[in-house]
């Protein structure tokens, strides 16, 4: 038995197709890198001797585009064994056999999207040189002549960068922070030093009851809300509904399944339609408390919202078939021909029949391939949603404007009365294949031998004839093998170096 454990990664292959476009990234310079030095030079009396001092500081500004047609990233990490019989007779038929395992992984994709980033490279220089040079007998020779260098340095800090319609500023500096402060915290310091745009929310509004008049309120992605229409002042405030624009990036994420697939899934919001059953009803489920004549605090005991959601969703899903080719030192019997090499499913390899008539040398390229599925659609489903809990605090600033700041709900629950699914694109196509080479291996009867010692040299002698000297990879100077019987016949392997 020959095991191998072994990692294959895919990155930036296409969710469309063998043939569908790739990931393009470039990275340029907005501003050229600019280099500020000076040096510094001192003759020493008496001795014909020079020392100098190198200085310098360098920095520029470089940006970087990546535009993602739509790829998939993977890992599929794969322990497969191959058996070799120890019942070997030259001119006699036998079979090898084969299995693999996958042992974990994961499968990453992502619609397309546009990522960009700016940043500051920055480096520092401090060195110097000496020359020394002595007289004698009329001649000048050269005793010294010697190069140091102190501080030779250049680092890249990331400014800003450009997430589909998500802008953050300083991410390495955030993350940093994140490390050392914790995940909650740095969660905080990511929403706050983040910038969304990929939402657009109206609020409907009415004002008083008969009615006042009637606003919108829409929100950008994390921004503040901006008012538009009527929005009258010191009558009640009762909310109708919202509608909620997505520009949809699935970003889709998952692992090993069943043990035989790998699946992601992921979604984002096109648009969400929420009808505020309790506004309708101007709010019977709201307290208000008049802190003061520029405060009031709202407690929404209950939220009743009702309405239709549309989610962009993408479902990847990979299946990895692994073959291996076995490549022959010479020609062999395979299934009757002759031939050097073969090419079979490692699952399969039991089907064929092979005939030695001497030792040979085998090594192993291990090629995973497989079937990669791509749905993509809309999801469609109708939500009632019951919260409750929530406190907001509304309070006028100098300007005359209001602001409000809240916290809550205590309680959030979705419950979905109708839900659908229309796929609008389900291809399934090869993924592409990869190789991995194996360690080598030689089959063949072990010799009969009088004893251990004269055994294990002549299998010595035929694998390292067969593989080189490289075979002798062990300290003792004796070869890494797996006799399975010195004193019969049987199959000899060498050991793989994982």
């Amino acid at each position: 038995m020959t095991d191998y454990s072994l990692n294959f990664e895919r990155e930036g292959e296409s969710i469309w197709g063998s043939n569908g476009p790739s990931r393009l990234q470039e990275s340029f310079n907005l501003v050229d890198t600019l280099d500020l030095g000076f040096k510094i030079k001192e003759s020493i009396p008496g001795i014909k001797a020079e020392i100098a001092v190198d200085a310098g500081f360098t920095f520029g500004l470089r940006g970087a585009v990546t535009l993602d047609p739509g790829t998939f990233d993977s890992q599929t990490p794969v322990d497969v064994s191959l058996d070799i019989p120890d019942d070997i007779v030259f001119g006699q038929e036998f079979s090898l056999g084969g299995s693999y395992v996958l042992t974990g992984g994961k499968l990453e994709s992502t619609s397309p999207t546009v990522k960009a980033s700016i940043g500051l490279v920055a480096g520092l220089e401090l060195g110097g040189s000496a020359e020394i040079f002595l007289k004698a007998f009329g001649k000048q020779t050269k005793v010294l002549d010697k190069s140091f260098s102190l501080i030779d340095s250049r680092d890249y800090l990331e400014l800003a960068s450009m997430d589909g319609l998500s802008i953050s500023f300083l991410p390495q500096v955030i993350n940093a922070l994140s490390s050392s402060l914790g995940s909650e915290v740095g969660s905080v310091l990511e929403s706050l030093n983040t910038i969304d745009f990929d939402t657009v929310q109206f609020d409907l509004v009415q004002y008083g009851v008969p009615s006042a008049g009637f606003g919108v309120t829409y929100t950008i992605g994390n921004l503040y809300p901006t008012n538009i229409g009527e929005h009258p002042e010191g009558f009640p405030r009762f909310s109708l509904g919202d509608v909620t624009f997505g520009i949809p990036v699935v970003e889709a994420s998952g692992g090993l399944r069943d043990g035989t697939r790998y699946v992601a899934d992921g979604e984002d919001d096109l648009l969400d339609l929420d009808l505020d059953i309790d506004g309708l009803l101007q709010r019977p489920g709201e307290i208000e408390f008049n802190l003061s004549k520029k405060a009031t605090l709202k407690v929404e005991l209950f939220d009743i919202d009702f309405g239709p959601d549309f989610d962009v969703y993408q479902n990847v899903t990979y299946k990895p078939d692994l073959s291996v080719r076995l490549d022959f030192d010479r020609e062999i019997d395979i299934d009757g021909t002759l031939a050097n090499s073969v090419t079979v499913n490692v699952d399969e390899l039991d089907s064929l029949s092979f005939k030695l008539d001497d030792y040979v040398a085998v090594t192993p390229t291990f090629l995973l391939g497989g079937s990669l599925t791509v749905d993509t659609g809309i999801d469609f489903d109708v939500d009632l949603t019951i919260a409750g809990g929530r406190f907001l605090l509304d309070y006028k600033l100098s300007s005359g404007k209001t602001k409000t700041i809240g916290a809550g709900p205590l309680f959030d629950e979705d419950i979905t009365i109708f839900s659908d699914r229309l796929s609008i694109y389900d291809k399934t196509f090869d993924a592409s294949v990869q190789e991995i080479v194996g360690d080598p291996f030689v089959i063949g009867p072990v010799l009969a031998a009088r004893d251990d010692t004269a055994g294990t040299d002549e299998i010595d002698a035929i694998v390292i004839d067969l593989l080189g000297n490289d075979a002798q990879r062990n300290s003792g100077g004796t070869l890494a093998i797996q006799a399975l019987d010195l004193s019969g016949v049987a199959g000899l392997v060498t050991d793989n170096g994982d």
